[in-house]
């Protein structure tokens, strides 16, 4: 694992689509980025709504990616992480979303 994997932050959306109706899903998600030993924080909506959503900081490059209900999704997102390869992110979102779900998460952190 690269220090730099577990030095960024992974940026959790904490909107009522990620977390409020799948909250299993995003619990599972916070508890298994966790036991991977990366750091988790939780942010307001990102406005993806297809959750849980995650902000993963690949190289120097952020991501994001969505619809990670399933455990295999899950292992898959963290493992990218961890090897630092962005070519294994399930679902990543692409275009104007992405970039308008990067910036609201860097007000939110940055409100903190």
């Amino acid at each position: 694992m690269t220090s730099e994997a577990q030095l960024t932050p992974i940026i959790l959306c904490g909107g009522s689509a990620c977390r409020g109706q799948r909250e299993k899903e995003w619990e599972s998600l916070a508890q298994r980025l966790g036991d991977a030993g990366l750091c988790v924080e939780r942010s307001k909506c990102l406005d993806i709504c297809e959750g849980p959503v995650a902000i993963v900081t690949i190289g120097e490059q952020e991501e994001v990616v969505a619809d990670l209900r399933s455990r295999r999704k899950q292992k898959a997102m963290i493992d990218a992480v961890l090897r630092q390869k962005r070519s294994r992110l399930p679902s990543a979102v692409k275009g104007k979303k992405r970039k308008k779900a990067i910036n609201r998460a860097k007000k939110v952190l940055a409100d903190r």
